[in-house]
């Protein structure tokens, strides 16, 4: 009996811990949107408010470090970022809104690129909450490959986080501590 208690207040323990971190999290808004394109803009909009909150917290100055030569630039991986939520849609047959900047090369300022960043991740969770079940299988092109716009949607995902781990090395790189982590401390 003393051993069953004892395991259960254990395993308890460790998964409140374990979840601690995530649970502090903003958390999505509540949405109609169910399924799979619930998911993936749950998924979606923790990747942003980080992307976010780095981009708030680092300097301006610190935009246009990149740590070896012909490699992006923080401002750059930024601007990747606007460019890939506008462009990767095209790929599931919805074009980028009208307002979407045109050339991203010339966009520097940190409160510019800060507001791009937040259209542009509103107009990705916007593509997905508007996708039915049956178009999510819908089949295309992708890069040469067969896919679905499922996969589409889901290499979005991956692609972002990808970007976001960039965005965190880089960021301590030049020593700043991603603001999940501190608030963490």
């Amino acid at each position: 009996m003393k051993k069953t208690l004892f395991l259960t207040i254990s395993l308890a323990a460790i998964l409140m811990a374990s979840t601690l971190s995530f649970a502090q999290e903003k958390k999505p808004e509540k949405t109609a949107v169910k399924g799979v394109q619930a998911e993936l803009i749950a998924l979606m909009q923790l990747a942003e408010d980080r992307f976010l909150a780095l981009a708030e917290v680092t300097p301006q100055e610190k935009y246009s470090w990149r740590p070896a030569k012909g490699v992006r630039s923080i401002g750059e991986v930024y601007t990747h970022m606007i460019q890939a939520n506008y462009g990767l849609p095209n790929f599931v047959g919805v074009k980028p809104p009208a307002d979407a900047p045109k050339d991203l090369k010339e966009i520097t300022d940190k409160k510019e690129i800060i507001g791009h960043l937040k259209k542009s991740f509103a107009h990705t969770r916007k593509v997905v909450a508007e996708m039915s079940d049956a178009q999510l299988e819908t089949p295309t092109k992708f890069f040469g490959n067969d896919t679905t716009f499922r996969g589409v949607l889901s290499f979005m995902n991956s692609h972002t986080n990808q970007h976001l781990g960039q965005s965190i090395a880089y960021s301590r790189m030049n020593g700043i501590v991603p603001p999940w982590n501190a608030a963490n401390n």
